[in-house]
């Protein structure tokens, strides 16, 4: 009996196969790229409608969800290879209409970027055209389904049979672009700057005639299709391998735009770049292509494997190079900050204080860095990119004292009071930062705010105490400086008037030596002298102001006197205060002074009030001296309660250093600025409460003592009791002796100062605003010249930080820093006469060119074998 067999279903093609992985795999890769395009365009056009953005991402989200239903598809088993061959073919056909619809719609968008923001959106334009151009091509192709074609291009063919008349266009193609080249060098005398287009011209030209006579003078019987597809492989390659070349010559031309960093691609020449970065992927897209023409003779020529191989992996390279570039630029756009993750911070990473500045910034300033670039320092440099990334009205431009003689001199005819004009062997002779505020006028007699930084403050050389010569530590001050110029600028050079209260126990404003009190003596011995002299070089004209009566021959230095005015011959807080500071009066003020400050809050004025711990001659109570109930009319309550830390282990011993840090839920802008910094060191504090039946003034908690806070772990508690302050180890010992120091540990923060605002209706909006009053600290001692000096020994400068950032809080101008200072940054540098710096700079880098040099030699080695 004869039985049939039926034969095996054939499966599907490989090519199929692989065809079908390539068009997931695009898919894939094309919705990421245009997530990236769409969150790139919001980022660098804030005026673009949201609608493109949104159908960018709905093309981004369709393209990856056809990828994933292809793959799918691909992956999932079926009944026979006939239905899997069908489902696949069904694909293509749906993916190609996709394709050709989006990218239709994708060109569109491009010309309405363009039509809207013209070479500002250069770069995103071009390449949504080329992608959406190859999407509607692709789509075409998958449209029209699989066709058998010939195995040889018919171009090769009627090139073969047509060489005369080919080789005759490009002989005359050749000699026009050389001739071209010629008359635009000797004729019109293009300079330097068109280097690149005229060797271009010059090479296209000979690749031109070079072609064209090799065709004419061939012979028909000699040209074989293989001949010809090997000429199109080469003149492809060369003119792609030309078209490189001069897209990397252009580049490094405009340098300065191409490697500008996110300033430069988003300015007005920001499609340089991406001119540049187009024509190198067109050269090495034509180069790419006519090397495929050789795939045919690659397992009979062992130098066209080679050549096709090599360029695949270096073409893989780059490809993978501009994917991470791409993503580093659109993290750089979303984080544009450089950071020093060192223990010190260094000066890499914006202080608070020049970040809040910045972000006030209300005139476009462009700050001159007149330096070569072999004296940029790293800190100088990531410095000032910080700054531009931070507001969009600082604009830094370098200039080269060697090269950029005429806009030297251009900035020097403007700006004759800071630049010299002189010029020696060695370029321009002035080294240094010009900061110039506010837009610069075309007209050379207009002035504007300007100031000069030069090299020698934006660094210090110390030598090191080491038993080791010629060791030095730069130290780079270059924030500190400019932003302080900065400031001055924007405060039109004036000083700020504030006034410290003397003659009632407080510290001397002229004392700047350091000493130690006793409980019952008053603050005057320990004298502040040293931060006012630190707040005098911050733009603040600091002096002290007496209410006692003038002696006709005192001259005490940084002292006026308040005079008696009106009829009633009052005496009144000068009228130029800007903020009056009362640090720790040690006896109650008069009467007469607390009208006068009275009278001056009502005029506007503002007040910083320290309280301290001054105990009686007799040890039993704190003496008040009449500023508690000054505040109280302002929401501040001051008792005679005090804080005290409870000892543990690790930590000092004195009960009365207690560490106060900022309310982790502020939404004071003052008290914003320091959240999450390092805690303010104070001994006595007083306890300052809000006042919550004030209506007027809203009082919010500045600094208090957390028992929650996770990075100190301390524990305090409230107390009254003289003898904590005078005995303290003792009084502790006793109460957790008796067990009553456990019952008083507060589970709650202690409030140790406060900031006091008036509430005010904004007659515009008919809206509630705050303008800030007054702010009250417990501390006093805190700003005295011991604890200041002590301080900044440890590295810390918060004394000076709170201070003068409650000043310029106070002010509502914007226009001072506010918040924690930069630190300064230390580099160690190499003595040359004790180190061969050359061999360390040079070394490593013939090192590591002798091991890939050795590897590779290996590998050929292994390969030949």
């Amino acid at each position: 009996m004869a039985t049939s067999t039926v034969p095996p279903a054939p499966p599907v093609s490989e090519s199929l196969l692989s065809a079908s992985r390539a068009l997931a795999l695009g898919l894939l890769w094309g919705g990421c790229m245009l997530f990236i395009l769409g969150w790139w365009l919001g980022i660098k056009h804030e005026d673009l409608s949201r609608l493109v953005v949104l159908l960018i991402w709905l093309l981004a989200a369709g393209s990856f969800g056809c990828g994933v239903w292809h793959y799918l598809t691909l992956a999932r088993p079926a009944v026979t290879p006939e239905i899997k061959h069908a489902a696949l073919a069904k694909h293509r056909t749906v993916l190609g209409l996709f394709l050709a619809v989006g990218g239709l719609i994708l060109v569109g968008l491009a010309l309405y970027l363009g039509s809207s923001f013209g070479l500002a959106a250069f770069g995103e334009v071009v390449g949504m055209c080329l992608v959406g151009l190859i999407a509607v091509a692709s789509g075409c192709n998958l449209i029209k389904g699989e066709r058998a074609g010939p195995e040889i291009h018919p171009f090769f063919e009627l090139l073969r049979r047509s060489h005369g008349p080919y080789g005759l266009a490009m002989l005359i193609a050749g000699i026009i672009l050389g001739a071209t080249a010629v008359v635009l060098i000797l004729v019109q005398k293009l300079g330097q700057d068109w280097f690149p287009e005229m060797a271009g011209l010059l090479f296209f030209g000979l690749l031109g005639i070079v072609g064209g006579i090799w065709l004419i003078l061939s012979q028909s019987d000699e040209l074989t299709t293989a001949r010809m597809r090997i000429f199109v492989l080469v003149v492809g390659g060369v003119a792609g391998l030309i078209l490189s070349l001069g897209a990397l010559a252009r580049a490094f031309v405009w340098r300065d735009e191409v490697f500008g960093g996110m300033r430069a691609w988003q300015g007005d020449r920001g499609w340089h770049l991406w001119l540049c970065a187009y024509v190198e992927l067109i050269g090495l897209g034509l180069m790419f292509t006519s090397l495929l023409l050789a795939r045919t003779d690659i397992r009979s020529s062992a130098v066209l494997r080679r050549v096709l191989y090599g360029y695949n992996a270096v073409l893989t390279g780059l490809l993978l190079l501009a994917m991470l570039a791409v993503l580093n630029i659109v993290l750089f756009a979303l984080f544009p900050f450089s950071f020093e993750w060192s223990k010190s911070r260094g000066a890499h990473t914006l202080s608070t204080s020049t970040k809040n500045f910045l972000n006030n910034l209300r005139e476009p300033t462009t700050i001159f860095v007149l330096l070569p670039r072999d004296f940029i320092t790293t800190e100088l440099k990531n410095f000032l990119e910080n700054c531009q990334n931070q507001s969009t009205k600082l604009e830094v431009k370098y200039l080269s004292p060697h090269k950029d003689f005429e806009e030297y001199e251009n900035l020097a005819k403007r700006f004759p009071e800071s630049l010299s004009g002189r010029v020696g062997r060695a370029g321009a002779v002035d080294r240094g930062i010009l900061i110039v505020y506010g837009a610069i006028p075309a007209d050379l007699a207009k002035k504007v705010p300007h100031a000069f930084v030069p090299s020698d403050r934006l660094a210090e050389r110390q030598q090191l105490a080491t038993k080791e010569d010629g060791k030095v530590v730069v130290v780079f001050k270059g924030e500190s400086e400019i932003m302080n110029e900065l400031s001055s600028l924007a405060q039109d050079r004036k000083k700020r008037k504030v006034y410290v209260l003397q003659g009632n126990g407080e510290p001397d404003v002229n004392e700047k030596e350091p000493s130690r009190r006793d409980l019952r003596s008053n603050l005057q011995s320990l004298g502040c002298g040293f931060l006012v002299e630190r707040l005098k070089k911050d733009q603040y004209d600091i002096q002290g102001l007496s209410f006692a009566p003038e002696l006709p021959k005192d001259k005490t230095a940084n002292l006026v006197y308040a005079k008696e005015t009106g009829p009633e011959k009052r005496k009144e807080v000068p009228d130029d205060a800007e903020a009056v500071l009362i640090v720790g009066p040690g006896v109650p003020l008069g009467a007469s002074i607390l009208e006068a400050l009275e009278r001056y809050m009502d005029r506007g004025g503002s007040l910083v009030v320290y309280f301290d711990t001054i105990v009686d001659a007799k040890n039993n109570t704190l003496k008040t001296t009449g500023l508690e109930d000054f505040v109280r009319k302002y929401g501040v309550l001051v008792g005679k309660d005090f804080a005290m830390r409870v000892p543990v282990r690790g930590a000092p011993a004195d009960p009365r250093l207690v560490f106060a840090t900022v309310p982790r839920d502020t939404t004071n802008d003052l008290a914003k600025d320091f959240l999450g910094g390092e805690p303010l060191a104070m001994d006595n504090v007083r306890i300052i409460r809000p006042d919550p039946s004030s209506q007027k003034y809203k009082v919010e908690v500045l600094m208090q003592l957390d028992p929650r806070e996770p990075t100190l772990q301390q524990l305090y508690w409230e107390e009254t009791a003289v003898q904590a302050l005078t005995n303290p180890e003792t009084y502790v010992r006793d109460i957790a002796t008796q067990g009553v120091l456990k019952t008083r540990i507060s589970s709650e923060p202690i409030p140790v100062a406060v900031a006091v605002s008036e509430k005010l209706l904004d007659p515009g909006s008919g809206k509630e605003r705050l303008k800030p009053r007054i702010v009250v600290f417990g501390d006093a001692e805190f700003i005295s010249n011991l604890d200041v000096i002590s301080a900044m020994r440890q590295g810390s400068d918060l004394a000076f930080d709170w201070t003068a950032s409650i000043l310029g809080w106070l002010s509502a101008k914007k226009t001072a820093l506010t918040g924690p200072r930069t630190k300064e940054s230390t580099s160690y540098t190499i003595n040359p006469l004790q180190v061969d710096v050359e061999r360390m700079r040079y070394l490593p880098g013939w090192l590591m060119m002798l091991s890939v040099i050795g590897l590779g030699g290996g590998i050929w080695v292994v390969r030949r074998r």
